[in-house]
């Protein structure tokens, strides 16, 4: 198997380097100017006006982040030789992903996300790009945000259909994607739902030849039907037979857990 490339490898390091002192300078915000000291009739008072500044665009959300994040560390570039300057390592910890690619304008993370999406279906990418583009992807909807950013960026589509994939591997890391997804998730698991892809799911699990791929397919329906009724009841209705037939209850764990059992130990056709 190959193995993908190396998580987060080409992050920048030392980030508070680079922070240090960014923000430091003062806004002008005004002044008063003086039309020629010309007092307006009937006073001594000298006229002045404030100067109009033109309306500033509103603050990118992750710079405002980077903004608060300086001004909270300030006080620990200014006394880098004592107390405060112990703490630099542990300030630039705080920093997110999504703030060091806004200060190095690198691109956001769905940029990213749509990116290896497209990768894994580029017919020209070869099996080692697609899988290490799939390993970042499912990195990336590690992060619920992101997990739920799959529906306005348009990739639930796109990966569940990779499901079916003639290749065992990607089959493997979209359901990989899918079980991390819709973990711990209802947004994601009304969309799974929504989209009826459970019944691929069983499939894969009850039919599939290879073990790792099998393993996942189980891992997604697990993911997909704890704590969430429609899920657990699409579930029951796709099934073999042989499997129960009562409802079972999505907070039964215990009973969500002996179906998973079951999953694993069905038998499949290898001669197929």
């Amino acid at each position: 198997m190959i193995e993908p490339a190396g998580r987060r490898a080409n992050r920048p390091e030392h980030t508070s380097d680079y922070v240090s002192g960014l923000f430091s300078c003062r806004k002008v915000l005004g002044e008063d100017c003086d039309c020629n000291n010309t007092p307006p009739l009937g006073t001594n008072t000298p006229y002045t006006r404030t100067a109009q500044l033109p309306r500033q665009p509103t603050m990118d959300p992750e710079m405002n982040k980077l903004l608060k994040w300086s001004v909270a560390n300030s006080q620990a570039s200014a006394g880098a030789d004592g107390e405060a300057g112990a703490n630099l390592p542990a300030a630039a910890s705080t920093l997110t992903p999504q703030m060091v690619n806004t200060l190095f304008g690198g691109p956001s993370e769905a940029d990213l996300m749509r990116a290896a999406m497209e990768v894994v279906h580029d017919n020209e990418s070869d099996l080692e790009n697609k899988l290490i583009a799939f390993d970042n992807f499912e990195q990336l909807i590690e992060g619920i945000d992101n997990a739920n950013n799959l529906i306005p960026l348009n990739l639930w589509k796109p990966l569940v259909e990779l499901l079916k994939h003639d290749e065992a591997e990607i089959r493997r890391y979209a359901a990989w994607c899918i079980g991390t997804a819709v973990q711990n998730n209802p947004k994601a698991q009304d969309q799974l739902v929504l989209l009826n892809e459970i019944p691929t799911l069983v499939t894969l699990a009850t039919t599939e030849s290879n073990p790792a791929a099998r393993k996942k397919a189980i891992y997604a329906i697990s993911s997909a039907v704890r704590n969430h009724q429609p899920a657990l009841d699409a579930l029951n209705k796709s099934l073999p037979e042989g499997y129960p037939t009562d409802k079972t209850d999505a907070g039964d764990m215990d009973g969500i857990d002996a179906i998973m059992d079951k999953l694993r130990s069905h038998p499949i056709n290898t001669s197929a």
